[in-house]
């Protein structure tokens, strides 16, 4: 009895504890959805900060571009310490290939000072960007909502000549894909409100993404000591340091890279212009065994250049950048110009083989062009315009004197063309 009125004065009934249990439960969930998420402690937190606090900093800006502005990369070249980071993160981010790389690391120095400054930079996001009025396949876009400059790889014919229009050294060729690549920001991850792989990667803050107006995107200077000029493309990177960098230089300053020689460009260009030499001797003399001749030569330097393709299954492309190309023009005049050579064989009259010179003419002017357009020291129009045009007419004289004379001056021709790309003047950004 005594047991039974214990249980009665003190216990408690199932049904109150489960009732009480129940209580209990719906509290917490109604505590839990007045809880702040990390995010919003973080931004409350964020607002009661003075504004002067610098625990941390925006990598990237919390609205896009508006109209009249676009995405840049800002870099901060007294906290780069040159540690690769950001190198490292792109490269594994974007799945690159073993010797693949889409942002490189420098650095500059001066006689005056012991520490040198690491310079990190990939695409600048030009606002005129030269690999994009340059490639012939429409292969590159900027994109009219952030600035992004981005390289659509399905569109690429490998011919590179982005490499030879950039003067940062940006676009790579990637030998197993047959095409270029290049950095686009990480548009993808900056779409979602995410840092690109190089920002977010850096460990000391020195990558971050900003937004600028494009018509404050300098037309004057170089970006950087030793840099390109600016009024070409008009590079978007902010490079900021509290350094005088008058005398500082690249690291690798007078330590030139040497050029790729480019083979079937050598003999494309060579032969061609031989061509339309042997086409002018034919001419003066209406014969057919030179137009004959002046075709074959001209259909070797023809295939040759498909050689330098990577994909060359692609070439039909290369029409379509007619408009700011002058790749594409060449390609079209040459494209004119063989049949009317080919006709000339066919009928060897004077007039039918002077129409078809008078197009190699405007071919070998657009092949000028196509270098000539590049900006390169080296390939300035008073020396390239005699080169080009010097080899068709030496190899007219020859020929018109005596056809075997043509085959020195066209192993002459090949020579040179060899020497002329040996001596183009690589371009990149400083100490890369």
């Amino acid at each position: 009895m005594t047991n039974s009125h214990h249980n009665r004065s003190f216990g408690t009934p199932h049904s109150e504890i489960r009732h009480s249990t129940e209580g209990l439960v719906v509290r917490h969930l109604l505590e839990e959805q007045t809880d702040l998420s990390a995010v919003e402690r973080f931004s409350q937190r964020h607002a009661e900060l003075p504004g002067d606090h610098s625990l941390y900093t925006e990598l990237i800006p919390l609205s896009k571009p508006g109209e009249g502005e676009q995405y840049t990369f800002e870099v901060d070249l007294d906290t780069c310490s040159g540690c690769k980071a950001c190198v490292v993160a792109c490269h594994s981010l974007n799945g690159l290939d073993e010797d693949e790389s889409w942002r490189d690391v420098g650095a500059l120095v001066s006689s005056a000072e012991a520490a040198p400054i690491a310079v990190t930079s990939a695409c600048h996001h030009c606002a005129d960007p030269a690999c994009l009025n340059g490639c012939p396949t429409l292969a590159y876009e900027k994109d009219a909502d952030t600035g992004i400059v981005r390289h659509l790889d399905d569109q690429c014919i490998g011919c590179s000549y982005c490499e030879m229009k950039c003067p940062y050294g940006v676009p790579k060729y990637n030998a197993r894909l047959g095409i270029v690549r290049k950095c686009d920001m990480c548009h993808d991850r900056l779409a979602e409100g995410e840092a690109p792989a190089c920002v977010s990667a850096c460990p000391n803050g020195a990558i971050k993404i900003k937004v600028i107006k494009t018509d404050a995107i300098p037309a004057v200077g170089s970006i950087l000591p030793g840099a390109y000029e600016s009024s070409y493309t008009r590079p978007a990177t902010i490079f900021r340091t509290n350094r005088d960098l008058t005398n500082f230089q690249a690291a690798d300053h007078g330590a030139e890279a040497l050029p790729h020689a480019h083979i079937p460009l050598v003999v494309m260009l060579a032969l061609t212009q031989c061509s339309i030499g042997l086409g002018i001797a034919a001419m003066i003399h209406s014969s057919r065994l030179y137009a004959i001749v002046a075709a074959v030569v001209g259909m070797i330097g023809m295939a040759a250049s498909v050689l330098h393709l990577g994909s060359p299954t692609k070439a039909w492309k290369a029409f379509l950048g007619i408009r700011t190309s002058w790749l594409s023009r060449e390609i079209i005049a040459f494209g004119a110009w063989m049949p009317l050579v080919f006709l000339g064989v066919l009928v060897p009259h004077p007039a039918v083989l002077g129409l078809g010179v008078i197009t190699g003419l405007g071919a070998v002017f657009c092949s000028a062009m196509v270098y000539i357009d590049t900006r390169r020291p080296s390939w300035r129009p008073a020396q390239t315009y005699p080169r080009f045009f010097g080899v068709v007419v030496l190899v007219a004289l020859a020929a018109s004197a005596s056809l075997p004379l043509a085959l020195p001056v066209i192993l002459m021709a090949l020579a040179e063309r060899y020497q002329f790309f040996r001596s183009m003047s690589v371009l990149k950004m400083p100490g890369n």
